[in-house]
């Protein structure tokens, strides 16, 4: 964290209260990002709540970042920012949700096909026009990023979409990243999709951060991991998707974590084999019984 006490602040700095609290680091774009926030106060106030305002400079920055390159140092993933539907109230609290972050290998040629597909539909265009955001080439992805999906075309046949992560919540004025599997077929956001409209996003694999719980009960951060399953160098991400504005959007279902990802996390994503990856997007299939399908033999490396 960055306190700015040995920054040399001009008078006129409208931000000078929020770099003497401290703000997550992205060296090259912390004064740029400050200086020039993504959105209004106003517009921020609306979509964070009064005792989280402090995030939206971390919005400001991811979308810095977006425009002028992902460089700059990694951060630690924000507090209540991302979380499933019924955990939104125990986020702000404090609890830590999954981490909403993965990685697309570019280098790898499966990956690179699926990324120039999406880039090659109209709803790139799309996207450009309405969201001025391109899609994600390649590296890690975060929330609210553009990103190619796997989902069933006109003719329901698996096809390449851009879509973007997260499903707003009108009710909660929160956007929403993850979904429990367990409970998706009877919450309002999400029982609709869960019917039929489910989908898959390919990856390389996913990050999770260790969650500590310290004396005092909170919980913090820990060292940073890279989970991918076991025998394919691909992993495919169950999700959920639907439209918003005539855009597509997706969120990423989550479960109870297995073997040692239960020391990391109290949540995982769900994940398929490659084999089921039709049978997962498929509109008419029971999406309840093919759950024990789902992935649990993970390699697990420390970044």
């Amino acid at each position: 964290m960055n306190t700015g006490d040995n920054m040399d602040i001009p008078k006129d700095f409208r931000y000078e209260h929020v770099l003497r609290m401290g703000k997550p680091v992205h060296e090259k774009y912390d004064r740029f990002s400050l200086r020039h926030p993504a959105m209004p106060l106003d517009k921020r106030a609306k979509i964070f709540s009064p005792f989280d305002a402090l995030k939206g400079f971390s919005d400001a920055i991811s979308s810095t970042e977006a425009e002028f390159g992902r460089e700059g140092k990694e951060c630690e993933p924000e507090e209540g920012l991302c979380g499933d539907d019924e955990q939104i109230y125990d986020d702000v609290k404090g609890t830590l949700p999954m981490c909403t972050r993965y990685y697309m290998d570019d280098a790898s040629e499966e990956m690179a096909e699926y990324i120039m597909k999406a880039r090659k539909t109209k709803l790139t265009e799309s996207f450009m026009r309405k969201a001025a955001r391109p899609i994600v080439s390649g590296g890690e992805v975060r929330p609210t990023d553009i990103a190619p999906v796997i989902a069933p075309n006109s003719e329901r046949k698996p096809a390449v979409f851009p879509m973007q992560w997260g499903f707003r919540n009108p009710d909660h004025d929160f956007t929403v990243f993850n979904a429990r599997c367990e409970t998706a077929d009877t919450k309002p956001t999400f029982s609709e999709a869960w019917k039929s409209h489910r989908c898959i996003i390919p990856a390389s694999y996913y990050f999770e951060w260790e969650h500590i719980k310290s004396t005092d009960g909170k919980v913090k951060t820990g060292a940073k991991y890279a989970i991918q399953p076991a025998g394919d160098d691909m992993t495919w991400l169950c999700g959920l998707y639907r439209m918003e504005d005539s855009l597509p959007h997706f969120v990423v279902l989550t479960r109870d974590p297995v073997g040692e990802l239960a020391a990391i996390h109290d949540r995982m994503p769900l994940m398929m084999p490659r084999d089921m990856i039709d049978a997962w997007i498929d509109p008419d299939a029971d999406p309840a019984s093919l759950l024990s399908g789902a992935l649990t033999d993970m390699i697990i490396e420390k970044m």
